[in-house]
């Protein structure tokens, strides 16, 4: 199904480049339905042939703009940051073993490789991610939070996993485990 009209003229957003609507091909239906008809966009150093689908108008890319700054945490001072990097730390570790945490619906027990020594991390992704992602792949971990008890088990360092709502898992390839991040 097609959005409201955009006219020639206009200009759109296409995979977060800016354009102008230079042709579109005449309506047709398939099925009873609006097809998703040919258009044409100039940018600064092509004219490709894309779907209709693929545009986006200009008020809506504002829209879609806002909508995506206000999913962002607040700015912050670079003082502020200063305050938190210099009483945290991030390091890589290369996660051993990956175990469910019995009775939890929620959560792991990781067994992480340091470098230098080697810590067990309980964390609540369990519903977000598969062992086999984990197991022998190195994450962030921020190491010097103080052990917490979580069903019986110490942890002694959190996972930094990446955007598990979107399902990106930020692995840190060829970093070595105890390399120190901040």
């Amino acid at each position: 199904m097609l959005k409201k009209e955009i006219k020639i003229g206009s200009k759109v957003l296409v995979d977060g480049k800016k354009g102008t609507l230079v042709w579109k091909d005449r309506l047709w239906f398939k099925d009873g339905e609006p097809a998703d008809v040919l258009v044409k966009v100039k940018f600064d150093d092509d004219t490709p042939l894309l779907r209709y689908s693929q545009l986006i108008l200009d008020t809506e890319m504002a829209q879609t703009i806002n909508e995506t700054i206000d999913k962002s945490k607040p700015l912050i001072d670079f003082s502020e940051f200063l305050k938190i990097e210099s009483s945290l730390e991030i390091k890589v570790g290369y996660i051993i073993d990956v175990e469910e945490v019995p009775k939890s619906e929620k959560l792991l027990k990781l067994t992480v490789n340091f470098g230098d020594c080697t810590k067990i991390v309980v964390t609540n992704i369990k519903q977000s991610v598969k062992t086999y992602d984990l197991i022998e792949q190195c994450f962030a971990f921020v190491t010097n939070l103080k052990p917490s008890k979580m069903m019986g088990i110490v942890s002694e360092a959190m996972i930094i996993p990446g955007d598990l709502e979107k399902g990106n898992l930020a692995y840190m390839s060829d970093v070595a485990p105890g390399t120190k991040l901040l």
